[in-house]
């Protein structure tokens, strides 16, 4: 239900769009765990998704693309630290890299993957697909970090 000038204007500024994520972060605003972080993006990405999903006016696909960039905002920030905090700094910068090759494999691949699933279904029940899959991944991630902090570190006593 958005125009495609509308739609390609707003793609085009999601790159600008991440900037307040990392400003919220970079200036404490959204300080704490970066466990609690990564769920805050992923549940961003998710809402982000439903809306442009299903937005039926141009602020609703707004808000929704406005959403999922300040998701990407903060994800590629609370990356490293969710890779430090377990690994040590000093395995962080391998890891972190390695981490990301394959995020941006899958960016890079994405479009088509979403091309081909909608060539079947719509591309609204493709997004809404991909919000579900962030919502288990949000719920998923603050499991894990609840488990981590039960367990005591290695070399230290229970």
């Amino acid at each position: 239900g958005v125009a495609p000038t509308s739609a390609a204007l707003l793609g085009g500024l999601m790159g600008a769009m991440q900037l307040p994520g990392r400003v919220l972060l970079m200036n404490g605003t959204l300080a704490g765990s970066p466990g609690i972080l990564l769920a805050l993006s992923l549940a961003l990405h998710a809402a982000g998704l439903g809306l442009v999903a299903f937005g039926a006016t141009t602020p609703i696909v707004a808000a929704g693309t406005m959403a999922l960039a300040l998701g990407n905002g903060l994800v590629t920030l609370v990356r490293p630290h969710l890779v430090q905090t377990p690994f040590s700094i000093e395995s962080g910068g391998t890891l972190n890299g390695r981490i990301a090759r394959h995020q941006l494999l899958a960016r890079a691949g994405g479009p088509i993957l979403v091309a081909w699933i909608a060539s079947t279904l719509t591309y609204s029940l493709v997004l809404a697909l991909f919000a579900v899959t962030f919502v288990i991944a949000a719920v998923i991630a603050l499991g894990a970090l609840r488990e981590s902090r039960a367990q005591p570190a290695e070399g230290q006593a229970a």
